[in-house]
């Protein structure tokens, strides 16, 4: 049997995304010069896009849309898409307020878009024991049940790690000039970062919540050290969370941008204590009013994990950081009132850390090929570093250490990490 190459969907949505681009721009062009959409049209049937892709990348948008694509056919259900794409941004119209031309998009899953950032290197890695040796990698496991995400193993760390992404979006319009990115021509993901500690690293569980604790040691958990399958839906989505971890990449795929942002720790009070009834239905209490109920280390947790991410990332996709740049404000404690209302108070001794980091696709990983400086000024409008001050930042190759800053990230592109004894998944 020949050697076939196998194209996945996403792949091939890549590929109509940007011919569909070239095809609209020509459409405005025409519908320009022969006065209208109608006259545009007349030799659709004749372009690419109608009879080189499969029509099962076009079903769901017309769906979406309303098309009754039985009735019409799918060349006309296909040509009524692009149709409806040109009419949301008439050709010829003139800039907003804002000064920025209308662009036009396609509906793209961003869920899917977000989520192979990392699926793409996971596969890489996990199948070689050589490449899990070297990142200290245990295993990681892809959730079946709630957000998408995965569960992460780490020999050097007893716990287990989720990262799901909790929310996703598309890009609001496309970069104006190549090498040109904002943070709204990209494609976005949420992730929320949790930690679950090993039941033998008391030191550290003692740090998380009552609630925590007497999960944690709950049949609720496997030998895995991760929630079962019937009992991950049951537990709060609050619980052992230690950070938030936001993902930014263009359509070309040509830019990436992680931002983390937690607190060094992350403190919550109970303000009227916390009772609980014992067998013989007597109060005990648990928790005296304003006494602490949770300190975790959710900064230098969380952190760790960005730490290993970059690191794959880098290796994998052989590119450097073009820029990172690290944030701190105060933060905030978390106060529990007697109806279990949280609230959120300024509290001195909390620092919430927030760090970006900017990668740029390239022929060689060390050759910078955009404007450095003007996608800090961009990126340093995300909300994760509204309002902090910016304590360290490293552009190019690292001169000197920075505090949560690993040159090691600089060099990560071109450690040889064998994959020669990778067997199949």
């Amino acid at each position: 049997m020949d050697n076939q190459e196998v194209v996945s969907r996403r792949d091939i949505f890549s590929t109509l995304l940007k011919d569909a681009v070239k095809i609209v721009a020509g459409f405005k062009k025409e519908c320009v010069e022969k006065d209208g959409i109608a006259a545009a049209m007349e030799g659709f049937e004749n372009l690419p896009i109608a009879s080189t892709y499969p029509w099962e990348l076009f079903e769901d948008e017309a769906k979406r849309l309303g098309i009754d694509y039985q009735k019409l056919g799918k060349v006309e259900a296909i040509k009524r898409i692009i149709a409806r794409q040109v009419r949301q941004n008439p050709p010829g119209c003139k800039p907003d307020a804002t000064n920025k031309t209308p662009e036009v998009l396609l509906h793209i899953d961003p869920v899917t878009e977000i989520h192979a950032i990392f699926d793409s290197i996971f596969r890489v890695i996990m199948p070689s024991n050589s490449a899990r040796n070297f990142f200290k990698i245990k295993g990681i496991s892809e959730k079946l049940t709630g957000a998408p995400g995965w569960y992460l193993w780490f020999e050097d760390r007893p716990g287990a790690y989720v990262l799901e992404l909790i929310e996703a979006g598309s890009p609001q319009r496309f970069a104006a000039e190549e090498n040109s990115y904002t943070l709204k021509n990209c494609f976005s993901g949420h992730f929320q970062i949790k930690y679950f500690p090993d039941v033998c690293d008391t030191g550290l569980l003692e740090k998380f919540s009552f609630s925590e604790q007497i999960i944690r040691n709950s049949d609720f958990f496997d030998v895995t050290g991760t929630p079962t399958f019937e009992s991950s839906p049951k537990i709060n989505d609050t619980l052992f969370l230690v950070g938030n971890f936001e993902v930014l990449q263009s359509p070309d795929k040509k830019f990436t941008g992680f931002f983390l942002r937690a607190p060094d720790h992350w403190l919550t009070r109970h303000l009227e204590g916390f009772e609980m009834m014992d067998k013989s239905r007597s109060k005990v209490v648990i928790m005296a009013p304003g006494e602490i109920d949770r300190d975790a280390p959710t900064w230098e947790l969380s952190w760790y994990l960005l730490d290993k991410l970059i690191t794959i990332f880098c290796n994998v996709n052989k590119t450097i950081p073009a820029c990172a740049a690290i944030f701190e404000k105060e933060g905030k404690a978390l106060e529990i009132d007697k109806n279990n209302i949280i609230s959120e108070k300024q509290e001195p001794t909390i620092k919430e850390f927030s760090l970006l980091a900017a990668f740029m696709a390239a022929d060689k990983a060390c050759e910078a090929v955009f404007d450095i400086d003007g996608c800090i000024t961009q990126l340093m409008g995300h909300d994760f570093v509204t309002g902090a001050l910016l304590t360290g930042m490293q552009k190019g190759m690292p001169k000197r250490n920075i505090d949560w800053i690993n040159s090691g990230w600089w060099h990560a592109h071109h450690k040889d990490v064998s994959l020669q004894d990778a067997v199949p998944c």
